[in-house]
């Protein structure tokens, strides 16, 4: 159990200062030595716990999406409406990793690298995030279908992707966190307003 919880810390130990150094140099100039001093370890002691820098870039966005689930629940616990609920998901989800990316003098990199070199990472941030929507959608009654002005009915499911990938690519175009924030606003207030008025009552 000591052992375990020791490799437990080891690897958190690396991640957070893998993040700093992705960070500061992006993930191309970024490397094992850099990762390694940051962390207070030598370069053999990282390999023994990661066998290079695309693994330890994959760890970090996968333990950072467990901390937007972790977030994003305990917030949705202490909210009632839906567009507040709606928003807290895609500020948690986009512009808070958006904020944090940008002070990087590399962020052009980070952003445009993240998921390129990996699409099943893309894919796995898209199932959590429309996930961390469904939950956030569960304040209506989602079990029922949902009517659009042509007549046809959408799934929650369907919608929740909807949002996540019309929000998920806003990063790439706009000039600040600022716009990012404005235009999340009025996704999470246009979505609220459309799931309120047609959600089926039968």
């Amino acid at each position: 159990m000591f052992f375990m919880s020791t490799e437990r810390e080891k690897e958190s130990q690396i991640l957070d200062a893998a993040l700093e150094v992705f960070l500061r140099y992006g993930f191309k100039k970024a490397t094992m030595g850099d990762i390694a001093k940051k962390a207070g370890m030598s370069r053999p002691s990282l390999y023994l716990v990661f066998s290079n820098k695309e693994d330890i870039f994959r760890a970090a966005i996968t333990r950072k999406e467990e901390e937007f689930c972790e977030d994003t629940e305990r917030k949705l616990q202490q909210q009632s409406g839906l567009q507040e609920r709606l928003y807290t998901v895609l500020e948690t989800w986009l512009l808070e990793p958006y904020e944090m990316i940008r002070t990087s003098p590399e962020s052009e990199e980070l952003l445009s690298f993240a998921y390129t070199f990996a699409p099943d990472l893309r894919r796995q941030m898209l199932e959590r995030m429309e996930s961390q929507i469904l939950l956030a959608m569960d304040v209506v009654n989602t079990k029922k279908p949902i009517s659009s002005q042509n007549g046809s009915k959408l799934t929650t499911k369907s919608l929740s992707r909807l949002i996540a990938l019309s929000t998920v690519e806003m990063k790439h175009s706009v000039q600040d966190a600022k716009e990012l924030r404005e235009l999340l606003e009025a996704t999470a207030e246009i979505y609220a307003t459309h799931l309120e008025r047609n959600v089926c009552a039968s």
